[in-house]
């Protein structure tokens, strides 16, 4: 890369991530999540702080949207929220759609074609895959595979641009 950018507060962000167009980023501390606009995509030296949003799913460990940022999922140590959001990578009037508890989770991540979503495991290094009922909604989605990432801890995850490979960082 021709240009690197520093993110969040050093120590204290605990996710944290762009929309698709650029126009966006969030960040969350603890279980607050703060929502910033660009008004240059993709350069983090023109964002403003919008708006604050806090979660009541303990320490927040992932923010992702759906394409067209209508749905919002917010990942907190103690499970899985599903948000509409009437404004597209707005916090602003965001309301649950659904709630999906769970514990120890340490990172989330959609599928690209939202068809199957990831929940990593704090407390024994599992990777569970959903298969979802309906694109991009947790709502009456199974447990469809485990997943073993021989470690006592996951931190995180990213899945390839082809969805062959995960990689966890443990």
């Amino acid at each position: 890369p021709n240009t690197v950018f520093s993110i969040g507060s050093v120590g204290r962000a605990t996710a944290w991530s762009m929309s698709r167009n650029g126009l966006n980023s969030y960040e969350m501390e603890g279980t607050a999540l703060k929502h910033y606009t660009l008004s240059e995509a993709w350069n983090l030296n023109t964002r403003t702080l919008t708006s604050f949003f806090s979660i009541d799913i303990g320490y927040g460990v992932a923010v992702e949207w759906n394409p067209d940022g209508t749905k919002c999922f917010i990942a907190g140590e103690n499970g899985l929220k599903q948000y509409n959001a009437p404004t597209p990578y707005s916090l602003s009037g965001i309301t649950q759609a659904y709630n999906l508890p769970r514990s120890n989770v340490a990172g989330f991540r959609w599928s690209a074609d939202g068809k199957y979503f990831y929940v990593a495991s704090s407390d024994n290094g599992d990777i569970q895959q959903y298969a979802t009922s309906t694109d991009w909604s947790l709502s009456g989605a199974p447990l469809n595979d485990t997943f073993s990432t021989g470690s006592p801890e996951c931190k995180t995850m990213f899945l390839d641009s082809t969805e062959t490979k995960l990689y966890v960082l443990t």
